[in-house]
């Protein structure tokens, strides 16, 4: 389960100092890094932070969502995790592997016109490729007659 958290000015100065923290002290662990690193990890689409505060996982007082998306995209972007030491490295995975396959299919084939249009591409591709072979076929049957 995801601790839930209140997000506000006061909130996001505190989240910074807990990572600087964390990145200074090495005896502190990781804990808030990889809580924020995980909420950037989540937040790809421009729909997911409303998801999320719908979940109860984040209580937005920034009014927008964009917002809050942006904050834990910046921040996450600006600190360094150790993959090999985390604690949530299979969810992270996991994340990374579900939105990487879930933006493949909605920005390319999110439409059935879409996929009808590349089947019909590949088709005529197929079609002007056999075209060619024949072509040189007979070009080259007729210098040897």
């Amino acid at each position: 389960m995801i601790p839930p958290v209140m997000l506000d000015h006061f909130m996001v100065t505190f989240l910074f100092n807990c990572v600087a923290l964390e990145h200074c002290f090495l005896a502190c662990g990781d804990h808030i890094t990889t809580y924020i690193v995980l909420m950037g990890c989540l937040m790809k689409e421009k729909e997911d932070p409303s998801f999320i505060c719908n979940k109860g996982i984040i209580d937005n007082l920034f009014g927008s969502d964009e917002e809050a998306s942006r904050f834990f995209k910046d921040i996450s972007k600006s600190v360094k995790l150790e993959s090999s030491s985390c604690n949530l490295r299979f969810m992270f995975e996991s994340i990374n592997g579900y939105t990487s396959r879930r933006s493949i299919g909605c920005n390319y084939f999110g439409s059935p016109w879409v996929v009808a249009l590349t089947i019909g591409a590949v088709v005529l591709l197929l079609v002007a490729i056999a075209q060619l072979v024949v072509a040189c076929l007979s070009f080259g049957h007729d210098l040897r007659h």
